[in-house]
């Protein structure tokens, strides 16, 4: 039997899945808009992956932002960073501008949901211990004490298992 999930965890969940679809909405929308501005439709593929480009560098170094000002203030503040950059297209009609702040959504998303994600994560991990997932992991200290998965699974490689 799974126990039925939290408000504290499902909240976020339901948020995170609402904002990946709105998201994946404004990537489709983007190389529709390059004609309205006068931008080269060259820039379609460039922008797609300069936007990938920037949730892979985001991804590498946002723990250590929200480690540093916590998880409240690094999604807020990476959710105002998104909110700009889409304002910033319609305003700056010139491909390089768009390129950049494609750059910095992608950032900012990885900050998004490595914000959101990130405190429910370690909130819960006492909970996945006695879960079938839980049991799995042999290391549960590190599951315990909350270490990011990344770490976990670097930790066990080193082991061989």
């Amino acid at each position: 039997v799974v126990p039925a999930a939290s408000p504290r965890v499902t909240v976020p969940v339901v948020a995170l899945s609402l904002y990946a679809v709105a998201s994946g909405y404004l990537m489709s929308l983007i190389p529709l808009m390059l004609g309205e501005y006068n931008i080269s439709a060259d820039y379609a593929s460039w922008l797609a992956s300069v936007f990938y480009g920037g949730l892979l560098v985001g991804a590498m170094f946002i723990e250590r932002v929200v480690r540093q000002v916590g998880h409240r203030k690094a999604f807020i503040g990476c959710l105002a960073a998104f909110s700009l950059t889409i304002v910033t297209l319609p305003v700056f009609a010139n491909g390089l501008v768009w390129l950049a702040a494609r750059f910095i959504a992608g950032i900012a998303v990885a900050g998004v949901g490595g914000a959101a994600l990130g405190g429910e994560i370690r909130r819960t991990t006492a909970d996945v211990a006695d879960t079938p997932i839980g049991d799995a992991v042999e290391d549960k200290e590190a599951l315990e004490a909350g270490i990011n998965l990344k770490t976990a699974v670097v930790r066990l490689a080193k082991r061989g298992k």
